[in-house]
């Protein structure tokens, strides 16, 4: 029996056709993808950044400011307390000069 079918060399022009036509497929998903993504990513930096609650931020604000301006326990046993942010600046002048503060080990009073 003969065989009718016959196996030759592949078609090249067909074989780069569909070659070039996968290269373009392939970019064009590519920049697709990075484009979805740039947009996905601006829009929850605008949501998480730009876009707070004002309540929220000026709650926040009064939080730290209260931190830096007010007297607090950092640890009541070892008599550590934070202190004004104006007058730990003063503290840090006069030790720098040479003058004594308070020893570290003298207790504290209830700020």
């Amino acid at each position: 029996m003969a065989s009718t079918s016959t196996q030759g060399d592949p078609n090249t022009s067909t074989t780069i056709l569909v070659g070039l036509v996968g290269a373009i497929l392939v970019f064009v998903i590519i920049v697709g993808l990075q484009t979805l993504f740039y947009r996905a990513e601006y829009a929850e930096t605008v949501s998480k950044v730009y876009r707070r609650d004002p309540q929220e931020l000026s709650r926040l604000r009064a939080d730290q400011i209260e931190q830096l301006h007010g007297y607090r326990w950092i640890d009541r046993e070892k008599g550590v307390v934070a202190v004004p942010i104006e007058i730990a600046l003063e503290l840090v002048v006069r030790e720098s000069a040479g003058e004594k503060t308070l020893p570290a080990t003298q207790p504290v009073d209830k700020p």
